[in-house]
C-alpha cells in the first residue's frame, strides 16, 4: 500500500470530507480500533475507510491519547510532525496525481509520500 502523511490543523471530519471531494472516494468514520502499546498502554485510533471494488483508502490521525491517564502517543512516532496519514491499496492508480489533488484542498498544509517499508512502526498501521 501507499502512505501520505498530512499536515493539516482540521478536525478529521472536516478533513475526510474535504478528501472525499477532492478524490472522489466516499470516507466513512468506523468503530475506533484500540491498540496496547507497550510504553503508552492502551490507545484509541479513530479512522476512516472507503473500499470499493479496486480501491482501499483509509485515514488515521497520527496523535492518540490514552483514555486512562490522559497521555498522547503517536501511531507513527518517527513522523510525530504529521496530524493524518492517508493509506490506499489501489489496482490502478497514479501516486502523483494522488498528491498534486491532495495539496489542491485548502486544509492541507503539506503532504509527502512515505516508502512504507522504510517506516520503523509500520506495523502499528496493521489493524
Amino acid at each position: 500500500f501507499e502512505l501520505y502523511g498530512i499536515i493539516s490543523s482540521s478536525k478529521e471530519y472536516k478533513l475526510a470530507w474535504a478528501l472525499n471531494k477532492r478524490l472522489e472516494i466516499h470516507l466513512v468514520k468506523q468503530e475506533d480500533v484500540h491498540l496496547n502499546f507497550l510504553k503508552e498502554g492502551s490507545v484509541t485510533v479513530s479512522n476512516y475507510l472507503f473500499e470499493s471494488g479496486n480501491s482501499k483508502y483509509m485515514l488515521f490521525r497520527n496523535k492518540l491519547f490514552n483514555q486512562i491517564d490522559n497521555k498522547s502517543a503517536f501511531l507513527l512516532p518517527e513522523l510525530q510532525k504529521f496530524d493524518f496519514f492517508l493509506t490506499r491499496k489501489e489496482v490502478m492508480g497514479d501516486e502523483s496525481k494522488i498528491i498534486s489533488k491532495i495539496k489542491e484542498i485548502p486544509l492541507v498544509d503539506f503532504v509527502s509520500r512515505f516508502p512504507v517499508n522504510e517506516i520503523k512502526s509500520k506495523e502499528n498501521l496493521i489493524f
